[in-house]
């Protein structure tokens, strides 16, 4: 019964009688309201990492960098050293006081001692390590020089670039080692097992590990044959779209900051296939200064070709070509530096000494500035499918051997004239040191020309025979029909080959049967033509040979030899060869016409050597 009673509420009783005078005051009514809380409850927060993960499960596990980066971010501003050192309270204290009291302040030290505790160290610990590991994730992103990414304090985030290069192999990529299964001791082979078995398990897993993904095989593919399409109009256009090369300023950030991932994706397709293709665009941006290209690709291309430039041990055949190409695609970006990163690149390239340097490559380097390399790639129409180095070298060539073939021919059509005023003097008494370095400059360009072959190396090697043997096939010269530089030079080397044929050394000088013929025409102008016995001692009777004086008059009706400044180039005296060319085919043309009005045939020669 008292159990029951006490678990129940019993009114209070009261006597009957009077009512009390003082009522009592009704309790005020108690309102349940949310309690505030300045952090919630660990619980909740168990809560919301556990739902945080089970959603993170559910869409993917980002990488494990990036959750890294953000507690790193976290961690540094909710560090109280970062934010403040000390909690401030902001209610006030309000009244009046009663009795003197004298308040001793700290001092320093003791001030020191006191905000200086355990706590606070361990805080400044804890915001180092925050900034040391958001440094490490930060650092390798960033596209630092070479030399500094090489530095000792950089190899303390060398784990940053490892990871990344971990999670490029876990995605599919080249996969070097396993240190997982090379700590474990290997169990003994199987009684049933035979060795072909094992060895066929081993290479299959083995080529699985080294086997690339799906992507890298795509890409490389693309690239690829983005690279096989050299030399068409849409070369470019597929190498934009191979290398993903961005437009625009969003794109040059982009590309600038992704610059460190794509280097890590680079290294598990073809970093060579890749340096090539970054280094084509380049050379394309190079040649096609004209093209309607933006800034920021020909930027962004420069800073991505620059990286994977490499040293001069692994692409020494390619390296001056490529650092030529930097160089002038350098020079075509407006920016403040260019112009003198472009004169350091060029000045490198000029001193780089290797046995690999083509021998054009090093006549371009030192017979042109970059100043003057720039003009000629924007003057002349070059092949796109060269590299500019060798598009350079193979304008260069073409021009000097037009100079030396169109001195060649002056000298071999006046040896012995010596003529005063604003033509070059041809005499035997010329300066012995300027015919032996003239005779090197040949060498260089002969060199130079076959080293770069093709129809260049045929016309150098032509113009080798016309100088040192005189003996030269015409006829595969003379059957080409385009029109262009080497045109003109194929019709200087006939004009030269065909004078010899047609008034070779022992026939070249017609003075003495011109004086003896000229006095027998006064004498008697109705005698007869003298007979073959009748030709005095010493006259030999030549062969007219009509074939070769029509190719040789039209090998001097080519435009070759019309005036004009090669360059505004000066041989002596304030000469020029153009000038110097027009006078000497006007005399051969002369000697074609006496040759044909006296008598063809019966021209004779008085030979006083021989008598």
């Amino acid at each position: 019964m008292m159990s029951a009673t006490a678990g129940m509420v019993v009114p209070e009783k009261r006597k009957r009688g009077r009512p009390r005078k003082n009522p009592p005051v009704p309790a005020p009514p108690i309102t349940a309201s949310a309690p505030v809380m300045l952090s919630p409850p660990p619980v909740a927060q168990e809560a919301n990492i556990s739902m945080m993960q089970q959603q993170m499960h559910s869409q993917g596990m980002p990488p494990q960098q990036y959750l890294l980066a953000v507690f790193a971010l976290f961690s540094f501003f909710k560090s109280p050293l970062a934010s403040s050192m000390s909690a401030q309270h902001t209610h006030t204290h309000s009244g009046s006081v009663l009795s003197d009291v004298t308040v001793k302040l700290p001092t320093s030290s003791i001030l020191s001692s006191e905000q200086w505790t355990w706590n606070n160290f361990v805080q400044v610990v804890h915001l180092v390590v925050s900034l040391l590991v958001f440094a490490t994730i930060v650092f390798p992103w960033l596209p630092l020089p070479r030399g500094l990414r090489h530095t000792r304090l950089m190899r303390l985030v060398s784990f940053g670039t490892a990871s990344r290069d971990t999670r490029g192999s876990a995605r599919g990529g080249f996969t070097t080692h396993i240190s997982s299964t090379d700590a474990l001791p290997t169990p003994p082979a199987s009684p049933s097992a035979s060795d072909t078995e094992s060895d066929t398990d081993s290479s299959s897993s083995t080529e699985e590990l080294h086997a690339p993904s799906h992507d890298n095989v795509h890409a490389a593919n693309r690239i690829a044959g983005a690279i096989a399409t050299k030399g068409l109009p849409e070369e470019m256009d597929h190498l934009v779209a191979a290398l993903g090369l961005g437009h625009g300023v969003f794109g040059l950030a982009r590309g600038t900051f992704t610059m460190g991932r794509k280097r890590s994706k680079d290294k598990s397709v073809d970093r060579e296939l890749v340096r090539r293709a970054w280094i084509r665009l380049g050379e394309l941006f190079a040649m096609n200064v004209s093209c309607n290209t933006a800034v920021t690709a020909r930027l962004q291309t420069y800073l991505r070709a620059l990286s994977l430039l490499g040293s001069p041990a692994k692409s020494a055949i390619h390296y001056t070509s490529d650092l030529c190409t930097m160089a002038l695609l350098a020079r075509c970006i407006p920016l403040p530096f260019a112009d003198s990163r472009a004169e350091a690149l060029w000045n490198r390239a000029k001193i780089h000494e290797s046995k690999l340097v083509q021998p054009y490559e090093r006549l371009v380097l030192n017979s042109i500035t970059l100043k003057e390399a720039a003009t000629r790639l924007r003057e002349t129409t070059l092949p796109t499918a060269n590299s500019p180095l060798r598009a350079l070298a193979t304008s260069l060539v073409l021009d000097r051997v037009r100079e030396h073939a169109s001195v060649l021919f002056v000298r071999t059509a006046s040896p012995d004239e010596d003529v005063s005023g604003d033509t070059w003097a041809f005499s035997e008494q010329n300066d012995k040191r300027g015919e032996k370095d003239e005779e090197k400059r040949w060498r260089e360009t002969i060199s130079a020309g076959r080293s770069l072959g093709g129809q260049v190396g045929a016309l150098v090697d032509a113009f080798a025979k016309a100088w040192q043997s005189g003996v030269l096939d015409i006829d595969g010269l003379l059957s080409s029909d385009e029109e262009g530089e080497c045109t003109e030079i194929a019709a200087l080397l006939n004009a030269i080959v065909l004078y010899r044929q047609v008034f070779p050394p022992s026939v070249l000088s017609c003075t003495a049967i011109s004086a003896v013929e000229e006095e027998s025409s006064t004498q008697s102008i109705l005698s007869p033509p003298p007979s073959p016995s009748s030709c005095p001692s010493g006259l030999v009777r030549v062969g007219y040979d009509k074939e070769a004086v029509l190719k040789l008059r039209r090998a001097l009706g080519s435009s070759a030899f019309d005036f004009r400044e090669i360059e505004g180039k000066v041989l002596e005296e304030g000469a020029k060869l153009g000038e110097t060319l027009e006078e000497t085919r006007d005399r051969v043309v002369d000697l074609l016409v006496e040759y044909e009005r006296r008598g063809r045939g019966r021209i004779c020669k008085f030979n006083v050597q021989e008598h």
